[in-house]
């Protein structure tokens, strides 16, 4: 047992007073002291302006508590308290956290204070959270927290997912007080992340989240790590400082709302979660833990920091690992939110194409002239037409250079990668923020061949597009991990590449889009899958339209967008 193996309850907000008989009961603190009994003072009822839910660590005795109950700060000092304030989630009511508040305090090696704010509407808002975030302190402090000491602030789902803004609306010297930021089931928002010089940057910041949360996808949370940790470490700076900077867990099995008790509100948001593979129980534990670590690692001076770093050093590179596969292939797509395309930004590190589509122009390049072929991608609308450009609108080129003893050939392909519209509008992790389809401008092998001199009659082939979609589906279940890999062949709904439909003319083929919402039965058990069928305009060097010709326009799977299916949206009930 620990110094937080009791704690007590304060309801703020009732004018009534309870009074209960002190109960005392035997316990051994984990410092190599000596047995002593701790002392556990009734539940207390203390009017505030907010009914905030203030758990306070039941430490040793009268030498703790004073004459009205509060505890002695020297000796908050002398045990090296600490606290936070943690936000509820959309319509959660503070009493929903009691088991995650109890488990923080019982996982902690040493006295810490949880503060569960009642928000107004039970919403987290940008009117009201400023001002409970500095009550909640104020609190704290007029209860015996040390008004030296600084408090971690944090918050589950929608209260976690807008802590910077709210880190910045804060009086400056309630900013001087906080910690760092502990985010559950939430990131921290793009328009956050690019903000230079933003002052979140200033505290340590950790992610906590479940490896089975439907809410907050794990990509999105691979491209948080993404920014925040990989790309520091590559710009050369400490590889486990930055992690103990931006720390991102997640909790194998754990869903979204096991972190707190069930409300009838979130029926919506329920059926959108994900089934978890562990108790509720567990999962409380396994969230508290690494809280515990983070805070401690942070605020607590003493021999077992080593220990601590070294728990937690593992949890996060076990979440790098897991989330690796999902960064490799958004890179692959060239996701926007990665790094931006080229067509949109002037800046030296803008992504000009997609490397899985030349990957898929190398596939459909004949083997005789793989050796000699330099592809490259470029990002550009398709559907862009400038009528006084020649051709008025972007289209893939071919040509050969060099002489006939080291010919080679150049072919720049376009394409654009489509993304879900609400993705633009809201960042909460709800909606997929990998592509949805590559819309691909390709060369034909015909095209290929008449820019090395040699003739060839045209051969459209059979379904090259959804077969090019196969290849996608396969690298994706390649190179799932074994977890995921197994979830999705277990209970997940598989993906398989249908047929190619065809268009005759470019506006059709630019305005029909893959669909993830054909049903159907597939492999030898007929399980349910969903059936991807691609759309395709395959032509001739001699279309009626020169530019057009010796072309094959493909809608193509995003390797991130299977993997992203497989670890999230494949196992929705």
């Amino acid at each position: 047992s620990n110094v937080n193996a009791f704690f007590v309850p304060i309801h703020n907000g009732s004018s009534s007073r309870n009074s209960a008989k002190l109960t005392k009961t035997s316990l051994f603190y984990n410092s190599g002291r000596e047995p002593f009994i701790m002392e556990t003072s009734p539940a207390k009822t203390i009017i505030h302006k907010h009914k905030h839910v203030i758990y306070r660590p039941a430490i040793r005795g009268g030498a703790v508590l004073d004459d009205t109950g509060n505890m002695n700060t020297d000796i908050s000092h002398q045990l090296q308290a600490t606290a936070c304030v943690l936000l509820p989630g959309c319509l959660l009511e503070p009493q929903q956290y009691e088991d995650l508040a109890h488990a923080i305090q019982n996982q902690a090696t040493h006295p810490v204070w949880v503060v569960i704010p009642k928000l107004f509407a039970n919403m987290a808002n940008p009117l009201t959270v400023p001002q409970a975030l500095k009550e909640s302190i104020h609190a704290l402090q007029s209860l015996g927290y040390p008004s030296d000491k600084k408090v971690f602030i944090g918050g589950h789902s929608l209260g976690g997912v807008f802590l910077p803004q709210w880190f910045d609306q804060l009086d400056p010297s309630v900013r001087r007080n906080i910690a760092g930021h502990i985010h559950l089931g939430s990131f921290i928002m793009r328009q956050h992340r690019e903000e230079e010089g933003a002052a979140y940057r200033s505290v340590p910041r950790l992610t906590v989240a479940g490896d089975l949360d439907g809410l907050i996808r794990s990509s999105r949370i691979a491209e948080d790590i993404k920014h925040h940790v990989l790309d520091p470490i590559d710009a050369g700076h400490d590889f486990n400082q930055t992690r103990m900077d931006h720390s991102v867990v997640l909790i194998p099995g754990m869903n979204h709302f096991q972190m707190a008790k069930p409300n009838f509100a979130h029926i919506l948001e329920q059926s959108r979660d994900l089934p978890p593979e562990i108790s509720k129980e567990k999962a409380i534990q396994a969230t508290a833990s690494v809280i515990a670590e983070f805070m401690e690692i942070h605020q607590i001076e003493d021999d077992r920091n080593d220990q601590r770093k070294k728990s937690l050093l593992q949890k996060i590179k076990h979440t790098e690992d897991y989330l690796q596969p999902l960064v490799d292939a958004m890179k692959l797509e060239g996701n926007h939110h990665l790094d931006t395309p080229c067509n949109l930004s002037d800046d030296d590190s803008c992504t000009v194409g997609s490397p899985w589509v030349e990957k898929m122009q190398y596939y459909m390049t004949p083997e005789d002239v793989r050796e000699i072929a330099d592809i490259s991608d470029e990002f550009h609308r398709v559907w862009y037409t400038n009528p006084f450009a020649d051709p008025p609108f972007y289209h893939p080129e071919v040509k050969s250079k060099g002489d006939i003893d080291s010919r080679k050939i150049e072919m720049e392909t376009v394409s654009e990668a489509v993304y879900e519209k609400p993705d633009f509008f809201f960042d909460g992790g709800f909606f997929s923020n990998t592509a949805v389809e590559l819309k691909s401008k390709l060369i034909s092998p015909q095209a290929m061949w008449d820019a090395l001199g040699v003739s060839t009659p045209f051969e459209p082939g059979c379904n090259p597009c959804s077969k090019m979609n196969e290849l996608t589906i396969q690298y994706a279940i390649d190179h799932a991990p074994e977890i995921v890999r197994q979830r999705y062949i277990k209970r997940g709904i598989k993906l398989q590449a249908g047929r190619d439909i065809e268009h005759n003319n470019g506006p059709s083929w630019i305005w029909s889009h893959l669909d993830f919402s054909k049903e159907g039965k597939c492999g030898d058990e007929d399980e349910p899958c969903r059936i991807i069928d691609s759309h395709t305009m395959y032509t001739a060097l001699d279309h009626p339209v020169p530019t057009v010709g010796g072309k094959l326009y493909c809608k193509l799977l995003s390797p991130a967008r299977v993997l992203e299916w497989m670890y999230t949206d494949s196992l929705r009930n």
